[in-house]
């Protein structure tokens, strides 16, 4: 898990190349201070419980060997006592359960929730299917990841998703780069580019059905 978290290029990252049906799905997620950036503040929503485990942590809010068993709608932010500090930090390992559609065969869902700063009236909630069986990728992204930065496009782009219809207030773009979401999408997409082209080329160079074999 440590080794895993010095590579991390986005929060909620999976350790293991195994998230399909019924699989238990361990996340890396290094949360860090960072001077002059903001974590901003979501609710994430998952139709199954997720549980986290603090490996480590200084000036955070959950204390190294913490564990904590999510609701199905649960806030996310840093975590951390003090966010701008380069000292603090917080290293998670997330646990996602993935429904074995054998047993249970209602699609599991999840959504990104984002709230107005001023009176915490709801401005959008972006559902998305948590099904890793529906992506057609050799190696596909994480549903939740990809879900988070498809939600905050759709609220970064749009200046009337961002005003408050309660209170009037128009909430800044949320700081998805900080979290590296985007970063991890781009490379996703690229590796994926990368196998496909490299299957075409070693294709290209076989003799006549040797590529069938």
């Amino acid at each position: 898990m440590f080794e895993r978290g010095m590579s991390l290029n986005t929060q909620l990252a999976p350790v293991f190349p195994y998230a399909g049906p019924g699989d238990l799905v361990p996340c890396a997620c290094l949360l860090r201070g960072r001077p002059g950036q903001e974590y901003g503040q979501f609710w994430h929503e998952n139709s199954q419980e997720e549980v986290a485990y603090a490996f480590g942590a200084n000036l955070a809010m959950m204390p190294t060997g913490s564990l904590v068993v999510s609701p199905k709608i649960h806030g996310v932010n840093s975590f951390l006592a003090e966010p701008h500090n380069p000292e603090a930090y917080l290293f998670l390992v997330i646990v996602q359960r993935q429904t074995d559609v054998d047993a249970n065969p209602e699609e599991q869902y999840e959504a990104f929730h984002l709230r107005c700063s001023e009176c915490q009236e709801l401005l959008l909630r972006h559902t998305y299917s948590a099904d890793p069986t529906v992506a057609e990728d050799r190696y596909p992204a994480f549903a939740t990841v990809h879900g988070a930065v498809a939600a905050t496009n759709l609220f970064n782009e749009d200046e009337k998703l961002r005003t408050c219809g309660a209170c009037g207030h128009l909430n800044v773009p949320f700081p998805v780069a900080t979290w590296g979401w985007q970063d991890y999408i781009d490379q996703t997409r690229a590796v994926n580019a990368a196998h496909a082209l490299a299957l075409a080329t070693a294709a290209g160079k076989l003799a006549p059905g040797e590529a069938a074999e």
